[in-house]
């Protein structure tokens, strides 16, 4: 029977029951490895990256950080890119069904979406990449009709912008300072410039988490969101690539009727493994020891790698999660990952919430003293207690607090809360 509440030819949300348990675990296990990212920047400065590890960090540390790196690092927001994709494209889908609009619907949902991740960045932590998603999301509504093939070209064009753009600033400067001793000098002095600037503001952020008021960390949130946003636009293209690729596979009806694509998710395996095991190992050897402030032959070297391995395994994840599903013990021990990806945008806040309160000084005030170990042990203990979470959470309720509330504004109309009991499961 239709909803008496829902207008002729409105977008419906799909019900608990249509939900997909692969892509619920895939979102579930990426929310894992955002934490084990992110945790390094709950517990430091994010002007951090830019430089190189301390060398006096320990042994141990620096395996966990190559590890992290190797493993973790730009995976993770890739496959949620993916997924984000995904999502657009089976809205795009349902839409047709239904005969519907997605236009001014899918415009409300990111409008949401950036409202919520503005909250986070300003008030929580400054490290929000929803506002990105949000107006990065738009330029989806693009590619709505495009053709697969224009699909694949670009992709490969934003997979390419990146490198492309690192070879051109390496090659200006390494050039730069081949023209003449004075462009040599000039180049070394702007670098040098950008290089104690940067230490500066790390030095300002350290001293503001760890001993800060409330509102003086606001106010830093607000000075590393404008830092955080450069790094994001250098992050757009593969972003929008994840994006795209994520399109693709909802068109294809890749997750609809996995079985049907199993030799794509194998193929996907034989040749992402070689691509992401040679392009991160030599990303997270490279990236340990070499300064991204300035171009250089070493660095372009790592984001080479970073470029070819980082989307190379995020299908990789998304390849194995789906064929071990297919397996009833790992479907059933994968079971619980399906809850926190339920409730992705609640699990992503609530580990902001969690981790800011154990570092920033207006909690436990550790910020600045866990090494690589301690940081990832704590998002090792965090994330279990989430999923757990998740679990009581979603056997009780149809939605998130926060995935209501998105549903709310995006459809403009509540949703009960506590559905059915059949409905659950």
């Amino acid at each position: 029977m239709p909803d008496p509440a829902v207008a002729p030819h409105a977008l419906v949300p799909i019900t608990p029951a249509e939900r997909n348990i692969t892509i619920d675990v895939i979102r579930g296990f990426a929310l894992l490895g955002i934490l084990t990212v992110n945790i390094d920047f709950f517990a430091h400065p994010i002007q951090r990256v830019l430089f190189p590890i301390d060398p006096q960090t320990g042994a141990a540390d620096r395996v966990v950080d190559w590890c992290v790196r190797f493993f973790a690092e730009g995976k993770f927001y890739s496959l949620f890119s993916f997924l984000f994709g995904l999502g657009f494209g089976l809205q795009l889908l349902r839409s047709k069904e239904q005969g519907a609009r997605i236009g001014p619907v899918y415009a409300r949902r990111l409008g949401i979406l950036f409202l919520i991740g503005l909250v986070h960045l300003l008030f929580i932590w400054a490290g929000d990449i929803l506002t990105f998603y949000a107006v990065a999301g738009f330029a989806l509504l693009l590619f709505r009709n495009a053709k697969p093939r224009t699909l694949v070209i670009w992709i490969v064009v934003l997979l390419a912008l990146p490198m492309a753009l690192n070879i051109l600033a390496t090659g200006a400067v390494v050039g730069g300072r081949m023209v003449s001793p004075e462009v040599a000098a000039q180049i070394d002095k702007a670098l040098a410039d950008q290089d104690s600037e940067y230490r500066s503001q790390l030095a300002r952020a350290e001293e503001t988490y760890a001993h800060g008021t409330f509102a003086e960390i606001t106010e830093q949130r607000g000075r590393d969101g404008r830092f955080i946003l450069l790094g994001y636009f250098a992050m757009g293209p593969q972003i929008l690539a994840m994006f795209l690729i994520g399109l693709s596979f909802a068109r294809r009806g890749v997750f609809s009727d996995v079985d049907a694509h199993r030799a794509l998710f194998r193929k996907l395996l034989v040749w992402g493994i070689p691509l992401a095991i040679a392009g991160n190992g030599v990303y997270a050897t490279i990236i340990q020891d070499v300064p991204r402030i300035e171009p250089s032959v070493e660095l372009l070297i790592g984001m080479l790698g970073y470029g070819i391995g980082t989307p190379a395994l995020c299908l990789v994840y998304a390849s194995g999660a789906t064929l071990l599903l297919r397996l009833p013990a790992w479907r059933k021990r994968l079971q619980p990952l399906a809850a926190a990806g339920r409730i992705p945008l609640s699990n992503y806040l609530a580990q902001s919430v969690i981790c800011t309160f154990v570092f920033y000084s207006y909690g436990l005030g550790l910020f600045g003293r866990p090494g690589r170990i301690e940081e990832t042990l704590v998002a090792f203990v965090v994330y279990p207690v989430l999923v757990v979470l998740s679990v009581w959470w979603t056997s009780r309720r149809q939605y998130g607090p926060l995935e209501w509330l998105w549903r709310k504004g995006t459809y403009g109309r509540s949703f009960p809360v506590i559905p059915h009991p059949a409905a659950l499961h």
